[in-house]
């Protein structure tokens, strides 16, 4: 039976995927990269190359799943799973909705990583503010989670290395106390996911997911550590701390050599950055391809290039992300804005026009409101 959409509003969209019929079912909440595509959702081939049946909730664009439409999606979903053991899975935003909805859920197992407590301005402050844009106060998402909430075994994924993510663990663990299980994940930043999936090792996620042992956290610690020899995320970080530490690149040279050669193009062209190479910087982010920025991450590199004065590099990556349709809303705002900069107006008005047509203006209406005043229209 093909994968099937069971329930679609303006924010969310529910994916169901029946392919077994054991005792376990898996709920993923996805990461707000992700693109909504037909009936795919956040670590569906992941569990369809395992046998396992999955429900995807999937955020149309990054919303930290409203509270409303969740409700309803809720109430179709739990007819699907009566008298299986369902675990809820996800990372950052998804890692966020797989702890909050865990009790409504009905979830034996939580495998969250990276997660958030909240990303509501009021509450986070200055503890955390890499996603307070996606609050939206009209929509109430991203509440800070409680103890009436939270429901089973959760096993939080994380860099303590990350005082923003470690923040928030320490958030979640206040409330939710000896349920929360901690599994350290150094050197993988706000990736840590990625550990599981470039060292290939998910069907031993699983396995350790659905065994009775009682051992589950020093399991999964274990497989950490396994995970790491072969994870080039953890590599990279490693190497940006290591460079912090002000070690010497020569001295650092295997462990350069084993990363991608997209990855040593970024630290070469940092390096130029720092060391005042503005110039050879420039030519090494004009060489980079848009697959090889966006396994970098596209928008942060249109962020280097406003900071430091790349014009055509930012115009170049603007239309990028333009043109992937991408959901994260305030980066395609961020590339419009690009555009007026580059005096590209008419081009700016057309992307504007099919965001509040698609979103609405109550998404982002502020930044949308200063676009229109830069560009002296008003979109509806």
């Amino acid at each position: 039976m093909p994968a099937e959409i069971i329930f679609k509003s303006r924010n969310i969209l529910v994916v169901y995927n029946n392919i077994y019929s054991d005792n376990n079912i898996w709920i993923t909440f996805n990461e707000l990269g992700f693109k909504p595509d037909a009936n795919r959702f956040w670590g569906d081939r992941f569990l369809e190359k395992n046998a396992i049946s999955g429900i995807g909730i999937v955020t149309t664009y990054p919303n930290w799943y409203p509270p409303d439409d969740m409700q309803i999606a809720i109430q179709e979903i739990r007819g699907l799973y009566r008298n299986r053991t369902v675990v809820c899975y996800g990372h950052s935003q998804g890692g966020y909705g797989a702890i909050k909805y865990s009790r409504a859920l009905s979830a034996s197992i939580v495998l969250a990583f990276s997660p958030q407590f909240s990303i509501n301005p009021s509450v986070v402050a200055k503890n955390d503010n890499r996603f307070t844009n996606y609050y939206v106060g009209s929509l109430c998402n991203g509440q800070p989670v409680t103890s009436n909430d939270v429901a089973g075994r959760v096993y939080v994924f994380y860099d303590n290395g990350s005082e923003s993510d470690k923040w928030n663990v320490q958030k979640l663990k206040e409330i939710t106390g000896d349920s929360l299980y901690e599994v350290v994940c150094p050197f993988t930043d706000h990736n840590s996911v990625q550990l599981i999936s470039e060292s290939k090792l998910g069907n031993e996620l699983i396995r350790i997911a659905h065994s009775e042992s009682d051992e589950k956290k020093q399991a999964l610690r274990s497989l950490v550590r396994i995970a790491r020899k072969s994870s080039p995320t953890y590599y990279t970080y490693l190497f940006r701390y290591l460079l912090d530490k002000k070690q010497r690149l020569d001295k650092l040279q295997t462990l350069f050599d084993r990363l991608p050669g997209y990855l040593q193009k970024e630290f070469n062209i940092q390096r130029h950055i720092s060391d005042g190479a503005l110039a050879l910087a420039e030519a090494l982010l004009a060489d980079l391809t848009i697959p090889e920025l966006q396994m970098l991450g596209i928008v942060r590199f249109m962020q280097i290039a406003r900071r430091h004065g790349f014009l055509t590099a930012e115009l170049r990556i603007a239309r990028a992300i333009l043109a992937e349709r991408s959901p994260d809303v305030i980066a395609r705002l961020e590339a419009i804005g690009t555009l007026v900069k580059c005096a590209q107006c008419d081009a700016a008005i057309t992307e504007l026009r099919e965001i509040v047509l698609q979103y609405g203006r109550s998404i982002h209406g502020g930044f949308i409101r200063k676009l229109e005043e830069e560009l002296n229209i008003y979109v509806s």
